[in-house]
C-alpha cells in the first residue's frame, strides 16, 4: 500500500534528490533512499532524518571509506530508508532511462523549503566573492537551461551556466542575485547549515574577516614572487591602450574635418536602404527586448528633461497641431456616430 506523505517531508525529499540523495530500486515493487555525506555534516543528516526520513523509517551509519587518489580513509555517514512503494514514484519521476534528470514537472512542485535543502546539499557560497553557486554537474546543458528559466519564472532570479574545464557545467549568481536568493531561503535553512547564508548570518563574521586576510595575504605573496611578469603585462597593456586612444583622437578630428561629407553620405544610405534598415531594427527589438527596454529607460532617466524639452518644442508646431486637431474631429465624430 503506497501512503501519503505531507508537504514538509514532500519539499525535503524533493530537494535532497535533487541535491546528494538517490533512490535505488531493487524490486518492481519497492525503492530504497540513500544520502551520503562526510562525518562534519552528520548533525544534517540527523535533521534531515527526525524531519522527514523518519516517516520512510531512516537509519544513519557511521563508516569509513578509502580513497585511491588520496590514499587515505575517510569517515562518513550514511542515511537509508527502508524499502518502500512510495519511492518508486520518485524513482520514475527523477530516474526515466536510469539515470537521474531534472525537468520542469519536478521544479514545479519546489517551494522555498525545498530549494533551501537543494542548496544545503549542491550549493556553496564564495566569501570573497560574496555569491551563491549551485553544483550541478550531473545534469546536461539543456537541463541547466530548464533550471535558468524556472529561477527567472518562479523567483524572479537571474543566474548564469559557467562551463568547467571538465566540460560539466554549474549555476552561478551574482552578488545581487545571491543576496535575493539567500533571503528567500533564509527562515528554510536547518541550523546545522547556516554557515552557507554567507554574509546573511551572524556566526559568520569572524570566519569572513580571516578569509579576507588570508586572501590579501595570499595577492601580496603572489605579486612578491611573479613581480617582474605583471610590470610587463601591465606595461603592454598602457601601451595598447594608449594605441587604441590615439585611434579614437583620429577618427574623432577626422570626422570633425569631414562632418559634412559624413552626414551626406549616411543619409544618401538610409535612403537607398530604408527598408532594410526597418527590418533589421525591427527584428533586434522583437529578438532583444529586455534589453531595448533597459537601454530606454536608462536613457529616459537621465536625459529627462532634454526629452521632455523636445515633446514639447515638437508639440508646439504648426503642423502637428493641426494634425491632433483633425484626429480629435474624426473620435468626436465616431463617438457621436455610436
Amino acid at each position: 500500500m503506497k501512503t501519503k506523505i505531507d508537504e514538509k517531508t514532500k519539499q525535503i525529499l524533493l530537494g535532497s534528490l535533487l541535491g546528494d540523495g538517490s533512490v535505488y530500486s531493487r524490486s518492481k515493487k519497492s525503492a530504497i533512499y540513500i544520502e551520503t555525506h562526510s562525518k562534519k555534516q552528520k548533525e544534517y543528516l540527523i535533521w534531515k532524518n527526525d524531519k522527514c526520513f523518519n516517516f520512510f523509517g531512516g537509519k544513519i551509519i557511521d563508516y569509513k571509506q578509502y580513497e585511491k587518489v588520496q590514499k587515505k580513509y575517510y569517515e562518513k555517514t550514511r542515511l537509508y530508508s527502508r524499502q518502500l512503494a512510495i519511492l518508486l514514484d520518485y524513482r520514475d519521476i527523477f530516474y526515466p532511462k536510469g539515470k537521474k534528470k531534472i525537468s520542469s514537472e519536478i521544479l514545479n512542485q519546489l517551494n522555498e523549503l525545498g530549494l533551501a535543502i537543494w542548496y544545503c546539499d549542491d550549493g556553496n557560497y564564495h566569501i570573497l566573492g560574496k555569491n551563491v553557486r549551485i553544483m550541478t554537474d550531473c545534469f546536461s546543458y539543456k537541463e541547466q537551461k530548464i533550471i535558468q528559466k524556472w529561477f527567472k519564472k518562479r523567483f524572479d532570479l537571474k543566474c548564469k551556466i559557467t562551463k568547467r574545464n571538465t566540460g560539466s557545467y554549474f549555476i552561478e549568481f551574482n552578488r545581487n542575485e545571491s543576496n535575493k536568493f539567500l533571503k528567500i531561503v533564509k527562515n528554510c535553512i536547518p541550523t546545522p547549515m547556516k554557515y552557507k547564508l554567507g554574509h546573511l548570518w551572524e556566526g559568520n563574521s569572524e570566519i569572513l574577516k580571516s578569509a579576507l586576510r588570508r586572501a590579501s595575504l595570499r595577492q601580496k605573496k603572489y605579486y612578491i614572487k611573479n613581480k617582474e611578469t605583471i610590470l610587463e603585462k601591465q606595461n603592454k597593456y598602457r601601451k595598447k591602450s594608449s594605441v587604441k586612444k590615439r585611434e579614437r583622437i583620429t577618427k574623432h578630428i577626422y570626422y570633425l574635418n569631414n562632418r559634412k561629407y559624413i552626414l551626406k553620405r549616411t543619409k544618401k544610405y538610409r535612403d537607398e536602404n530604408k527598408e532594410k534598415t526597418r527590418t533589421r531594427t525591427i527584428r533586434y527589438r522583437k529578438e532583444n527586448l529586455e534589453k531595448v527596454r533597459k537601454k530606454e529607460k536608462q536613457y529616459y532617466i537621465k536625459n529627462r528633461e532634454k526629452i521632455l524639452r523636445r515633446q514639447i518644442e515638437y508639440n508646439r508646431r504648426l503642423e502637428i497641431r493641426k494634425q491632433k486637431k483633425e484626429y480629435d474631429k474624426q473620435r468626436y465624430m465616431y463617438k457621436n456616430k455610436r
